[in-house]
């Protein structure tokens, strides 16, 4: 029996432009996923067609059960690709190179990008290793009081309009440089790239509506949707000056609650 912990992610922008190789901008979070895993426990067995069943399979390894240690991040938040990374472990004792579980991933999984897993496992070998901007201290996660997780192998089988990928690059450019030096109501470009991905069918209609209400409040500068869907978690960007207090009803209505701060959460 061994108990492993594996960064939780988010995507801040850049879903669906970086299944087309475009840039995206990701950061991991805590709390992270907290697995037991042996094959002398109670628990539950990887999916066979999961990342973590198939590679498995491939090595031949006799499968572990695992569950999954209270206060581990709720669906949505990367679950998958993390116990990819706890099956590379148990297969061989040690955390994988980045690079060589990214590179084995886009093989097997190749619908989804791996860029999810690629930043858990670099956090995992060298956790606190990335300075965050200051900006992050009102820039808020926001998850739903009621899970309902879009499942992503569902949401890429979908078939929609391409995406325009100049446009969705810009956005996602300007974001960056706002990490750096924000600059005021520059924000909105969160909200901007949400209704580029609208447009083509790739934010679910109660993500829209969730983005709509929360982006009219007088307080918030720019929010969007995270995940497949845009659906899972929303990142909203409060005002200067601006209290968490003053939005927390208008969240709870929205069916959301409040984690904290990005500043707080990051790995």
């Amino acid at each position: 029996m061994e108990i492993i912990e594996v960064p939780a992610k988010i995507f801040l922008i850049g879903e669906y432009l970086v299944l087309e190789g475009g840039d995206a901008v990701l950061e991991a979070i805590r709390p992270g996923y907290r697995f037991e895993f042996g094959t002398d426990i109670e628990g539950q067995l990887p999916h066979p067609e999961s990342p973590a069943g198939r590679l498995l399979s491939q090595a031949g390894s006799r499968v572990a059960r695992f569950r999954l240690l209270g206060d581990s991040a709720p669906p949505g938040f990367g679950g998958s690709t993390a116990e990819c990374l706890m099956a590379w472990k148990q297969i061989h004792g040690v955390w994988p190179e980045p690079d060589e579980v990214h590179a084995w991933y886009r093989r097997n999984v190749p619908l989804a990008s791996g860029a999810d897993l690629l930043l858990q496992a670099r956090k995992t070998r060298s956790p606190g290793s990335w300075k965050t901007p200051g900006v992050y201290d009102r820039m808020y996660l926001l998850e739903r009081l009621n899970p309902s997780k879009r499942p992503t192998h569902e949401d890429l089988a979908l078939e929609r309009p391409p995406i325009r990928f100049e446009v969705l690059s810009s956005l996602v450019e300007r974001f960056r440089n706002l990490l750096v030096n924000p600059v005021g109501g520059g924000f909105c470009v969160l909200g901007e790239y949400a209704e580029e991905l609208s447009r083509t069918g790739r934010e679910t209609d109660n993500a829209r509506q969730i983005r709509k209400v929360l982006q009219d409040l007088d307080q918030v500068e720019g929010v969007k949707g995270c995940g497949a869907g845009l659906h899972d978690q929303f990142l909203m960007v409060l005002k200067p000056g601006v209290s968490r207090a003053s939005v927390s009803v208008a969240v709870e209505r929205a069916g959301l609650r409040i984690r904290g701060p990005l500043s707080e959460c990051v790995w």
